[in-house]
């Protein structure tokens, strides 16, 4: 009787268990399925891009190429809500699209930067890096947000960002 107790005790003990494993699983699947259908905040995502893009720089700097591709892939995946229309502030905003610009011209950068990342060649790792913060100070000036100006980072944690006012012509 205590041997079919206990083989009975660790059943109970393994069912309860998976069965709460099987309900953690599925509700992690149903919350990660409802964060991927939310609209985003473009400040919120427009801070992970820069965050991501100081993090591939020192990556590419110091020769971690691994690290560099992955947030190289990191940034890529920042712009899905964009490119899918789930900002939105910008949803109906008339003079400029911030999904296709995002498409247009960001995801053409950061696609070129990757390139030079994989062949872990460090000069053109610099320039195309160059090339990205022109492309986000060119997409800021296309969507009348001029005065938010990128670069590449001077030191750890200084996220790239200039402060200088704009100059009015």
């Amino acid at each position: 009787m205590n041997r079919t107790l206990r083989a009975f005790s660790i059943c109970l003990v393994a069912l309860i268990g998976l069965t709460t494993l099987g309900w953690y699983v599925w509700r992690t699947e149903q919350r990660v399925t409802q964060l991927e259908n939310e609209a985003h905040p473009l400040v919120d995502i427009m801070g992970n891009y820069l965050r991501f893009s100081e993090k591939i720089y020192w990556a590419g700097d110091a020769g971690n190429w691994e690290l560099a591709d992955w947030y190289s892939w990191k940034l890529t995946k920042a712009m899905w809500p964009v490119k899918e229309g789930r900002v939105p502030e910008y949803a109906d905003v008339k003079d400029y699209n911030v999904g296709m610009l995002t498409a247009q011209m960001l995801e053409p950068a950061v696609a070129s930067l990757n390139k030079a990342i994989k062949a872990q060649d460090t000069d053109l790792f610099r320039v195309r890096y160059q090339e990205l913060m022109s492309t986000c100070n060119a997409c800021h000036q296309a969507t009348q947000h001029g005065y938010i100006q990128v670069a590449p980072p001077e030191q750890v944690g200084s996220l790239g960002q200039r402060f200088p006012p704009l100059k009015r012509n």
